[in-house]
């Protein structure tokens, strides 16, 4: 099973950083190796989305469920696709008056060696560069930080 944490200082309130990640139809815009994400089914702070990354000739579809639970925390899951276990899970709290902790998890396991040796090195590239797409995101969006 491959893990990645990461926690960073950013000078953003914890409900931007929120809003920014929970607006996962908008990641292959800023995302490497994130081509698509669609909402396919939502009830209030659950939704299921259909997710298609990849990278050269490897691409794969899975369905996540995200949890959404305002303005402190996105926990994603799966078990579908080339993932026999997926997980992410951001946290924001406030950290002064301007900004808060972003903290990253994720981890997860494939369902085969050979899918392990062929995507095993493209997710976790993917989960590596995840907060810093993120961060450079919310500079793009909301400048420099926000006292609010």
């Amino acid at each position: 099973m491959e893990i990645y944490e990461e926690t960073r200082k950013l000078p953003f309130s914890p409900g931007q950083m929120f809003d920014l990640v929970s607006d996962v139809e908008r990641y292959g815009e800023f995302v490497p190796g994130w081509h698509d994400a669609t909402i396919i089914e939502r009830d209030g702070d659950v939704a299921f989305v259909d997710q298609e990354v990849g990278m050269g000739r490897f691409h794969t579809r899975f369905v996540t469920q995200v949890i959404f639970t305002r303005p402190k925390n996105i926990e994603i899951s799966s078990s579908d696709g080339p993932f026999l276990y997926f997980a992410v899970r951001w946290t924001f709290e406030r950290s002064d008056e301007s900004g808060c902790l972003a903290r990253f998890y994720a981890g997860f396991e494939l369902r085969s060696r050979f899918v392990e040796r062929v995507a095993g090195p493209f997710f976790s590239d993917i989960m590596r560069r995840g907060v810093q797409a993120f961060e450079q995101r919310a500079h793009e969006l909301y400048g420099h930080g926000d006292k609010v």
